[in-house]
C-alpha cells in the first residue's frame, strides 16, 4: 500500500495530469476515494495539486463524483465489518 501511494505522489509531483480519465471515466480522485487506506493523504495531495476546485465535481460513466465513491466505500466497509 505505501508504494502504491508514493507512486502517486511521485506521479502528482512531476505534473501528472490528475483530471484524465480511465476507461470507467474515473479521474484519480474517484480511484483515491475508493482506497481507504490511502484516500486521506491521496485526496490531499490531489487538492493540493489543482487549482481548479471544479474538479471536485467531475462524474464517472456512472454519473458518481468521488465523494459518492468515497460514501459508497464507507458503506461497505462498514457492511463487511458488521457481518464479521
Amino acid at each position: 500500500m505505501y508504494n502504491k501511494f508514493c507512486t502517486f505522489q511521485l506521479l502528482v509531483s512531476h505534473g501528472a495530469n490528475t483530471r484524465d480519465v480511465n476507461k470507467k471515466g474515473s479521474t484519480a480522485l474517484h480511484e483515491a476515494a475508493q482506497e481507504a487506506h490511502i484516500a486521506e493523504s491521496a485526496v490531499a495531495a490531489l487538492v493540493e495539486a489543482n487549482n481548479d476546485p471544479a474538479f471536485l465535481n467531475d462524474r464517472n460513466n456512472d454519473g458518481n463524483t468521488a465523494l459518492i465513491e468515497a460514501a459508497a466505500m464507507s458503506y461497505w466497509e462498514e457492511d463487511k465489518d458488521a457481518r464479521g
